[in-house]
């Protein structure tokens, strides 16, 4: 698990979910100076399966289209980093780490299959 946990950390550190804003595609609001939103790089796709499965209860979800989520980046590190000092004491740490246990056990599916 050690291992995963530093690439999981590696991951983590070289992608984030970056949203620039570009001309609109529409002439009429391009002209006005419209701009939209487009997502420009994501974040690690383990990150987003693990976001997803903590999920805010906050009041405003039905009003975006994405979900809000309870991690924080910064605990997400924090907690790996104590994973791969061969750690598991935090409930954040646990968390990723039965995380982990079921990501290389879906990856160890697929390789079998």
């Amino acid at each position: 698990m050690t291992r995963k946990a530093q690439i999981f950390l590696d991951e983590l550190d070289s992608s984030s979910l970056e949203v620039v804003l570009v001309p609109s595609g529409d002439a009429e609001c391009a002209m006005r100076g419209g701009m939209i939103r487009t997502v420009q790089s994501v974040n690690a796709e383990w990150y987003r399966k693990f976001c997803a499965e903590h999920e805010s209860n906050r009041k405003d979800r039905l009003r975006w289209s994405k979900f809000k989520t309870k991690v924080k980046r910064q605990d997400t590190r924090r907690a790996l980093r104590e994973l791969i000092a061969g750690k598991c004491e935090s409930h954040y740490a646990k968390d990723l780490a039965n995380f982990i246990r079921r990501w290389e056990f879906e990856e160890w599916q697929l390789s079998a299959a």
